[in-house]
């Protein structure tokens, strides 16, 4: 077993007015330095109101070629692309091939989408559609252990699909046992299972939570396990996917749930530990270099707020790589007040490091009060910017699962923004 030494945290305390900033990173309280907003646009389904005021589009995204896909409405997958106009359109409105719903997570590169959803008989499930560049197919149905598709990570023609309970704080069901299994279409050219890696004996039920493949290297988090959280990292040789290491959170145990979401590329891992009590929100992620198979511990930054938990609350429930950004959502999923939800664009210095941060989240801007003043309240509530968040290209996407429409109190639509990366 591996424990993560304790490192030199990036810890920030806002008390009302009065922001103390321990660190060199004072923007990041305010965050004046934001290149993202001014380029939003709205993806909007053809939905009518009536639909779109429960659909809660955005709660899972994924994004490849210049296409976008969420799920919302009653089970649907909606496609989207931009136009001649540089605005994004729905392409598509995809539905289950038996007659299920689609809930998403999805996870989508261009051509092949794996969509969790449920059968008629509510039995969890993954579709397969494919684009073929001019229209869509649903092409197979995979199936596993209970909460099949709970995570779902895809590397080309390797797929992780997790079986994990789907709430950490409930109560686990009995016998419930959980697994992540590998999927493959090199061979065939259809998604064909392989086997499953099995949780070790000392895991816990949320063994599979979040699941992120990068070439041989694989992660799998398992955030209750233990006294703060596990992740574990497996390598693969031929068909076969093996334990290489088990990293435990124990620098910073108060924070917990080490493994809420996990991300690897060809040279950096972040994994995230997030965690609630009451009114105060904190998160951090944990940054390890990726050298063949093995992993590095590097650092983290840790986020923390005592009284106004917004900014930070859910920090490091979705967290993408890429070659020059590291993108962190701050949802704000248990806050009990003015739950906006943001996003972190850290830039990437090196392999490795990671600069100051921008952080953004949206609003109607027309009707904002001054610079320095609240946000009115409850005019943004229970907004959960960040639900969920994907690249392709240039182009970031950002999932609002629960937007309360200004000044419509009686509407709450799932909205959907795409930003351009600098």
């Amino acid at each position: 077993m591996d424990i993560i030494p304790g490192g030199g945290a990036v810890r920030s305390l806002a008390i009302a007015a009065c922001i103390v900033i321990s660190s060199t990173w004072a923007a990041l309280a305010h965050a004046q330095y934001d290149p993202y907003s001014r380029s939003e646009k709205e993806l909007r389904t053809t939905e009518s109101v009536a639909v779109r005021t429960t659909q809660h589009l955005g709660n899972a995204v994924a994004a490849g070629g210049n296409i976008v896909l969420s799920v919302g409405g009653a089970g649907s997958l909606y496609a989207f692309a931009k136009n001649a106009q540089g605005a994004w359109a729905q392409t598509a409105k995809l539905t289950a091939p038996d007659g299920g719903a689609l809930t998403g997570p999805i996870a989508f590169d261009g051509t092949n989408a794996l969509v969790r959803g449920y059968t008629p008989a509510e039995v969890s499930v993954v579709y397969y559609f494919q684009y073929d560049g001019s229209r869509w197919r649903a092409l197979a149905i995979l199936r596993g252990a209970a909460n099949f598709g709970h995570a779902i990570a895809m590397d080309g023609c390797t797929a992780l699909i997790s079986s994990a309970i789907d709430d950490a704080l409930a109560p686990v069901p009995a016998g419930q046992k959980n697994f992540v299994h590998f999927f493959d279409r090199c061979g065939t050219g259809q998604w064909t299972y392989i086997n499953s890696i099995s949780p070790p004996a000392s895991a816990s039920t949320t063994f599979g939570w979040s699941v992120a493949v990068s070439g041989l290297n694989a992660l799998v988090g398992s955030p209750t396990e233990g006294f703060g959280g596990h992740v574990y990292h497996y390598i693969r040789a031929g068909n076969m996917w093996s334990l290489r290491r088990t990293f435990h959170e124990f620098a910073n145990p108060y924070n917990g749930q080490f493994g809420n979401a996990v991300a690897i590329s060809s040279d950096l891992a972040v994994v995230s530990a997030n965690y609630t009590d009451g009114g105060v929100g904190q998160g951090q992620i944990i940054r390890f270099a990726v050298n063949g198979n093995t992993l590095s511990y590097l650092g983290r930054e840790e986020f923390y707020t005592p009284f106004d938990a917004q900014p930070y609350e859910g920090f490091g429930e979705k967290i993408i790589i890429t070659p020059a950004n590291v993108f962190v959502s701050a949802p704000a999923r248990r806050q009990s007040f003015s739950a906006l939800g943001w996003v972190y664009a850290f830039p990437r210095e090196g392999a490795t490091e990671l600069g100051q941060p921008s952080r953004f989240t949206s609003y109607d801007k027309a009707r904002m009060p001054p610079e320095g003043e609240d946000l009115p309240v409850p005019y943004y509530l229970w907004t959960h910017f960040g639900s969920d968040i994907a690249v392709t290209g240039s182009t970031l996407v950002v999932g609002a699962e629960q937007f309360h429409v200004p000044g419509k109190p009686a509407i709450v639509e799932g909205r959907l923004f795409s930003y351009d990366i600098p």
